[in-house]
């Protein structure tokens, strides 16, 4: 897709998708990347403490509407666990004032990521689990 047609349709239902995620409240950038450059579909940077993210979106990586929503909706949900971002902040900053940390910092980022990436895909589930059981009781 090309980036006006993913903006058009990011700028139709990202409010929708926010308040559906409870964070309507987030001041939420996208960004619209136009080059092919990564592997990545998207990629959200957060700043809890201010409510603010910004999401970046491959334009040319989205053959699909329902690609591009799945991707923002998985974006959306590393708002949800923002917080946790300040924890690791903390990990990092305290094991740099040591000397030789460098490898248990590389491990730990690894693992956080990790957990960031497992969190926001079991979110977007449970998300999707509850609208099922909604529409079932309609």
């Amino acid at each position: 897709m090309d980036k006006s047609e993913v903006k058009k349709w990011v700028d139709a239902n990202m409010e929708r998708l926010l308040s559906e995620y409870g964070v309507p409240h987030w001041e939420v950038d996208v960004v619209f990347l136009q080059a092919d450059e990564s592997d990545l579909y998207g990629q959200c940077h957060t700043s809890p403490r201010y409510e603010r993210a910004t999401i970046e979106l491959n334009c040319p990586k989205f053959k699909t509407l329902e690609k591009l929503e799945k991707t923002l909706r998985h974006e959306i949900c590393h708002i949800l666990h923002a917080p946790f971002n300040w924890y690791a902040i903390a990990v990092e900053d305290a094991l740099r004032k040591l000397n030789g940390m460098e490898p248990l910092i590389a491990s730990l980022d690894t693992v956080f990521d990790t957990a960031c990436e497992l969190t926001a895909k079991n979110l977007e589930r449970m998300h999707h689990g509850h609208k099922e059981a909604y529409k079932r009781k309609r």
